[in-house]
C-alpha cells in the first residue's frame, strides 16, 4: 500500500457495538470468585491476619495469606529490564505482602467463595493488624539521609544511580555559553485509567495445568511471568487474551492477581474469578512517568544549543516490577531530539517511595 492511503480497522465496529470480548465474557460453569484484601497503609509491620470469622461465612471455600504463600514456595517476579551498567539488587516481589506493607493497595490475603458479594462480606471480615510506619512518597525525600527506609534492612532508598553523556563535554559547553536556562520540572505521575478493568479467569484441569483468560497485550511474557511465581513448566500453564480493553503498557506483563487467581484455582480445582474495581485500579495498576529533574540548557550568542544536563530522580516503586526502571531511563536518548545539541549529560536516580511499582505507559 502506498502513502497517503488510508489504513483500514478491522477492529473497531466490534468494540464500537459493544461486542467485544474480555476475560469476563469468556463463560464457565462453576466458577468461584476472588476478593483480594489490601493495605490501607503505606508502611507498617504486618503483625497478623485473623481469618476465622470469615471462614465460616456463607459461601467461603478459601482464604489465603502470606503464611500459606510461603508454604506453598511461590518465587518472587523477576526482573525483565535492567538500565545499562546499572548494579541492581532485586528486593522480594511476592503476589502477597508477608511482613510488611509498603503501599496503599498492597495484597494481603484473598477470599475465594461462591459468589462476588460473598467473597467481600467475608473479606471485609477480615481483621488484618498492621502497626502503622513512617513512609515516604517523594522521590527527592527519599534520597535524604534521615528518610524512612521503605525495605529496612537496606542501607538507602536508592535503587539505581544511571550516567549517560559525556560530564566534561557539558562543563566545557557552560564555560563559553552566553546564555543559560536552569529550571526544575516537576513531571507528573500517571495511570492508564483503562476503559475495561484488570480482569483474570483461571482454569484448572485433570492433569494439572492451568489455563488463564486475561486482558493483555503480551500474553506470551505472562505465561513466563506467572510459571516462575507459581513454579510451573512452560507447558503447564495457557495464557488467552482476546481483546484487551486498553493498556499502553499498563498490561504489558503479570500482575499479583493473575498469580494469585491461578493459585486458588489449582487449590480448588475449581474456575476462579477476579474482576478489578475501579478503585483497585488506582492502587494496584502499575504506574509512571513521574520524575523531579533539575534541567540546565547552554546556548550560545544565536541562541544555538551548546549543552544540556538533566539531573533527576524518579519514584520506582516500593517493589521493583519486571519493567520498573525502564520509564525513567530507556527513552533518555530521546533528549537529544532533532537538535545539534553539542554536549549532553544525564544522571538518573532511582528510588524506592511507599507506592505502587512503575512500568512503560
Amino acid at each position: 500500500m502506498g502513502l497517503g492511503h488510508a489504513i483500514t480497522r478491522h477492529e473497531d465496529d466490534i468494540l464500537l457495538r459493544g461486542q467485544g470480548r474480555f476475560a469476563g465474557d469468556v463463560a464457565v460453569d462453576g466458577a468461584l470468585w476472588m476478593h483480594v484484601v489490601r493495605s490501607d497503609h503505606a508502611a507498617g509491620l504486618l503483625r497478623g491476619i485473623d481469618a476465622e470469622g470469615a471462614r465460616v461465612m456463607p459461601g467461603v471455600r478459601l482464604i489465603l495469606t502470606g503464611a500459606d504463600q510461603a508454604a506453598a514456595g511461590l518465587s518472587s517476579f523477576a526482573l525483565r529490564y535492567l538500565p545499562a551498567g546499572a548494579q541492581v539488587t532485586p528486593t522480594p516481589f511476592l503476589p502477597l505482602a508477608v511482613d510488611a506493607v509498603r503501599w496503599v493497595g498492597e495484597p494481603v490475603a484473598v477470599v475465594v467463595a461462591d459468589t462476588a458479594m460473598q467473597a467481600q462480606d467475608a473479606a471485609e471480615a477480615l481483621i488484618v493488624d498492621i502497626d502503622d510506619g513512617s513512609a515516604v512518597t517523594d522521590a527527592r525525600a527519599a534520597a535524604l539521609p534521615d528518610a524512612p527506609k521503605v525495605w529496612a534492612e537496606r542501607d538507602s532508598n536508592r535503587i539505581f544511580e544511571h550516567h549517560l553523556g559525556d560530564a566534561e563535554a557539558f562543563e566545557a559547553a557552560a564555560a563559553k555559553a552566553t546564555n543559560r536556562i536552569d529550571a526544575r520540572i516537576e513531571i507528573s505521575r500517571v495511570t492508564a485509567t483503562a476503559l475495561e478493568p484488570r480482569n483474570a479467569l483461571a482454569l484448572p484441569d485433570a492433569q494439572g495445568c492451568l489455563t488463564l483468560h486475561t486482558g493483555t497485550q503480551a500474553p506470551h511474557r505472562v505465561r513466563a511471568e506467572l510459571s516462575l511465581v507459581l513454579g510451573l513448566k512452560p507447558d503447564q500453564l495457557r495464557v488467552s487474551a482476546t481483546h484487551t480493553g486498553g493498556s499502553f503498557g499498563m498490561r504489558n506483563g503479570a500482575y499479583p492477581e493473575d498469580a494469585l487467581v491461578l493459585w486458588a484455582a489449582r487449590i480448588t480445582g475449581q474456575p476462579v474469578r477476579w474482576q478489578a474495581t475501579r478503585s483497585d485500579s488506582f492502587v494496584a495498576d502499575a504506574q509512571s512517568r513521574q520524575q523531579s529533574v533539575d534541567v540546565s540548557l547552554l546556548l550560545d550568542a544565536n541562541h544555538r544549543f551548546l549543552g544540556l544536563r538533566v539531573d533527576g530522580y524518579a519514584p520506582v516503586g516500593a517493589h521493583i516490577g519486571p519493567m520498573s526502571m525502564h520509564p525513567m531511563t530507556a527513552n533518555l536518548p530521546g533528549l537529544a531530539g532533532v537538535y545539534t545539541t553539542q554536549a549532553l549529560h544525564v544522571v538518573m536516580r532511582g528510588m524506592h517511595v511507599n507506592s505502587v511499582y512503575m512500568a512503560p505507559y
